[in-house]
């Protein structure tokens, strides 16, 4: 390739690069949409605690060598919490932590257990079809013990060893999950139909029993 061919596919990228930008603007603007939806719903029962990159750090002051190129992208995939009683403290029984994540592209590789390299994108699964997916994944954990020893921040958040049912059910918490391909959220009525029965229970959870409280979790997470 000479000099003026090199160039010119340069110039060809960049602008793609800026088209790329101005989309996932649009992009973003609407997963916090989502989250707004959310949010607002929930009213004084649960309280923002933290977010955090799902697979890679927060952005730092300045970028060294320990950085790597993913580290640019802390909304490429991440997790927001809300909790009741804040990271630090004991949860009592009855009380929950909802955990969203929002993960853009389910085709990134595990980093621990693949083999494709997360540094060469051009390896991972083809973002046109099955195996890659925009998704967000709702968690919900309810503290089932009275003298619970474990605060809500005792646990590894920056994993998703965390979610490991057993791990959690040993330390007296239950866990819900439940996923919703992005593309179903299409508009805010369809966020309300979707997610308002989850923040119903949630805002409700004070006017009735425990035992209601758990059937409800078992209904909206089909258990």
């Amino acid at each position: 390739m000479n000099k003026n061919d090199a160039r010119n596919s340069l110039k060809q990228a960049l602008v793609d690069v800026r088209s790329a930008y101005r989309l996932l603007y649009a992009y973003h603007k609407r997963i916090r949409g989502i989250i707004e939806i959310i949010e607002g719903g929930l009213g004084e029962e649960l309280k923002f605690w933290e977010w955090s990159p799902k697979r890679w750090n927060k952005p730092s002051r300045k970028l060294t060598s320990n950085n790597w190129t993913w580290d640019c992208f802390p909304f490429h995939s991440y997790s927001i919490w809300y909790s009741q009683t804040g990271g630090n403290e004991k949860p009592k029984k009855g009380d929950i932590l909802l955990h969203l994540v929002i993960d853009t592209d389910s085709g990134f590789p595990d980093i621990m257990s693949s083999d494709v390299d997360p540094i060469d994108s051009k390896n991972f699964v083809s973002v046109s079809c099955d195996g890659s997916i925009s998704k967000l994944t709702v968690n919900l954990v309810r503290c089932e013990i009275d003298g619970n020893e474990k605060t809500w921040d005792s646990e590894d958040y920056d994993s998703d060893d965390w979610l490991n049912y057993p791990i959690l059910q040993s330390h007296g918490f239950n866990l819900y999950t439940k996923m919703f391909d992005l593309c179903t959220l299409y508009d805010a009525k369809q966020v309300h139909k979707e997610l308002d029965p989850l923040v119903n229970i949630i805002n409700h959870k004070q006017n009735c029993t425990y035992d209601e409280i758990a059937a409800a979790l078992r209904k909206f997470f089909v258990i």
